[in-house]
């Protein structure tokens, strides 16, 4: 996966203080609207006078704003523009996947949670808007919702039945034609897929204030794309269904590239969107294991590929990066716009805004939180960073029972009392800020965490169907694959020991305990309420 660039420079000649009746420089003296380079030549001049909509003061410097720059001409830091510049560093859009990804999608792409692309989008891509008619890839809500909401319900229902199951023409005509209609714009992505990199900008919406923060920003082209994967996935099955392995398999590994690219996008969001269809993914490749018939040839070109594949997303990257940018821009915005800026986020977040009010905010010191925030922000990536996955569970646990204590700790009262010491009231504002917008990380990291293994696991699945088809048996032992189908015995991402194995002259078995370190069974997908554990039952063998 690409390193994302997180060598972030600051002011060398002294902290700058921004906001109400706070400035570093007389009156007049108009900031530069630089952003650091890296040989951080470029320092943000000082900023203006703080104008009358200003609800407290902050300090711009690594502790707080994490950032230097670029600073807007009333002192704030434009964080969407810092944050496209680390995640644009050095992305071509000759090298970007995403560019041939829009270019086969279309200016503004119809899908089932809608969201258009902002203005100045295709500029931050570096290329020209896409022209509104050609061959760009059609949803199936873009191809149903004329029908009504039951059609574009049956629609997806039908495409989820065929994304696991061999199929033909005769089985459903509908989705047959889709992806007939589709075939021009899938071949354009299938090609953009295939680049080394990935880039998708973020900008926020605007409304009467400007920026609505990088909270707003809508990832349409994340959605489409999304669906452009679960495509190639029901090809695939199509492919199979006639027959033609090969084809079947391009299919898959295209589906996989697409994921991986989405994965690498900057917010958790979209981490969590490859994760997702990178699963889907790997559960067709089982189908294509079973029922397309690959030879022992054909399944070692498969191996290949799937080595070849970059990482998924790693979570704490996100945290460290774009959530943290999130989080200082709420922090610089709502110092801007007060408690309507905070209603804005709660509203696309899905959650209860802070109890504080405008009447609370003039004169708070907003450095307690984003001192406070970034010393979590660390904590977290230092913790999601653990290689060892009992080890980051840990100390994920040990940060949830400290957040847990500081939820209940937040003090609105002391928030919202004009007579409380202004110390005091900063505080209060920084543990209530901070409870409202810490994402929650432990989830998104045991997604990805079954991801990963589900994938290694399917990984050891082509190894022993390898195995056989040169053997005529399936392994009786993990380590008879290795090293000429394994290099090394796999071991359990979960707690370290090898995966559990067994086999018979029908097939295997292959499982990893999840979450708990439990083994349970197998109890576990397809039925989660039983058990977590992670399993691969290879048909028709039975247990």
């Amino acid at each position: 996966m690409r390193t994302i660039f997180l060598s972030l420079l600051f002011c060398t000649t002294g902290a700058l203080l921004v906001g109400c009746g706070k400035n570093a420089a007389p009156d007049g003296d108009a900031p530069k609207n630089d952003s650091q380079t890296p040989g951080g030549q470029n320092t943000p001049a000082a900023p203006r006078k703080a104008g009358v909509d200003r609800f407290g003061t902050f300090t711009i410097g690594k502790n707080t704003t994490y950032v230097a720059g670029p600073v807007q001409k009333d002192g704030h830091i434009d964080y969407a523009a810092a944050l496209n510049e680390r995640l644009s560093k050095g992305v071509t859009p000759e090298s970007n996947a995403n560019v041939g990804f829009w270019k086969a999608l279309g200016p503004n792409p119809v899908t089932v949670r809608g969201g258009k692309v902002p203005a100045g989008f295709f500029d931050k891509l570096g290329i020209q808007t896409p022209p509104a008619s050609g061959d760009h890839f059609v949803t199936l809500f873009q191809a149903t919702q004329a029908s009504g909401v039951n059609a574009v319900k049956a629609a997806y229902e039908t495409q989820k039945k065929y994304r696991t199951k061999p199929w033909t023409d005769k089985d459903d005509q509908g989705l047959y034609r889709w992806l007939e209609q589709n075939a021009k714009p899938m071949a354009a992505v299938a090609e953009a897929a295939k680049l080394p990199q990935y880039y998708n900008p973020l900008v926020p919406a605007q409304g009467p204030n400007g920026s609505e923060g990088l909270y707003s920003s809508p990832l349409p082209g994340v959605i489409a794309c999304d669906e452009v994967g679960l495509a190639f996935v029901c090809r695939a099955m199509l492919n199979i269904g006639y027959n033609q392995p090969a084809q079947a398999w391009q299919d898959l590994l295209t589906a996989h590239r697409i994921a991986r690219h989405l994965g690498r996008g900057g917010t958790l969001a979209e981490g969590m969107v490859g994760v997702k269809l990178d699963q889907v993914v790997a559960d067709a490749d089982l189908v294509f294991l079973n029922k397309a018939g690959p030879t022992a040839q054909m399944i070692e070109g498969c191996m290949r590929d799937l080595i070849a594949l970059s990482p998924l997303p790693e979570v704490a990257d996100k945290i460290d990066l774009c959530e943290r940018f999130m989080f200082l821009d709420t922090v610089v915005l709502t110092n801007r716009h007060g408690q309507a800026h905070l209603d804005l986020v709660a509203k696309e977040l899905g959650r209860w805004a802070p109890g504080y009010t405008d009447d609370a905010l003039p004169g708070i010191d907003w450095n307690p939180t984003m001192e406070r925030a970034n010393k979590w922000y660390d904590r977290l990536a230092a913790a999601l960073r653990e290689a060892d996955q009992p080890t980051r569970s840990k100390k994920l646990n040990d940060v949830d029972t400290d957040l847990v204590k500081l939820e209940r700790g937040v003090r609105t009262d002391i928030a919202k009392d004009m007579s409380q010491p202004l110390v005091a009231r900063s505080a209060a504002v920084a543990d209530m800020t901070f409870a409202f917008l810490i994402p929650k990380t432990r989830e998104r990291m045991t997604e990805r965490d079954r991801a990963q293994q589900q994938f290694n696991s399917t990984f050891v699945a082509f190894a022993c169907m390898w195995y056989q088809r040169v053997n005529g048996k399936y392994p009786a032992k993990l380590t008879d694959l290795t090293p000429n189908y394994l290099r090394d015995v796999p071991t359990d991402l979960f707690n370290g020991k090898p995966l559990v194995f067994q086999s018979g002259e029908g097939g295997f078995e292959l499982l990893s305990v999840g979450q708990n370190g439990i083994d349970e069974g197998g109890h576990g997908n397809p039925n989660p309420g039983f058990g977590d554990d992670i399993v691969i039952r290879f048909p028709p063998w039975v247990k």
